[in-house]
């Protein structure tokens, strides 16, 4: 800090060092609450529950895209599309089949994600969950 500006380096670099970084880390569990949120705020709009989706969808991306995708933001918007999808047109898609979708559609385009750490880790918690039950 000098002459009153922040620079946002020695911020970031002092919260690492006090190891409080991960305080401020946006995850998939986060985004649930978001849209279930705005599921109950938006329910009293009188709409149809489709285009409340896709209300609550359309925002989860901007948000997203305020995020800069990370890779767990993007597997969870995705979750929720393809969830709330097969829920519109009445078929049932296994957990396990929406984690691997979501898998082939984030590397189809975006391939070098492969080599993210963040990536990785996120379908990693995501299949341990699957395969455990929970």
């Amino acid at each position: 800090m000098i002459y009153g500006k922040i620079n946002k380096n020695d911020i970031i670099e002092k919260m690492k060092s006090l190891g409080i970084s991960h305080l401020l880390a946006v995850s998939g569990l986060h985004i649930n609450f978001l849209y279930s949120f705005l599921i109950i705020i938006l329910s009293f709009i009188p709409v149809s529950r489709g285009k409340l989706d896709t209300i609550c969808i359309g925002i989860l991306l901007f948000y997203a895209w305020l995020l800069d995708f990370s890779a767990s933001i993007v597997r969870v918007v995705l979750f929720i599309t393809i969830r709330q999808l097969s829920g519109h047109f009445k078929f049932n898609v296994l957990r396990r089949r929406r984690v691997l979708f979501c898998l082939d559609l984030i590397l189809f385009f975006q391939p070098y994600r492969i080599y993210d750490m963040g990536f990785r880790l996120s379908f990693l918690a995501s299949m341990a969950i699957d395969f455990t039950g929970y």
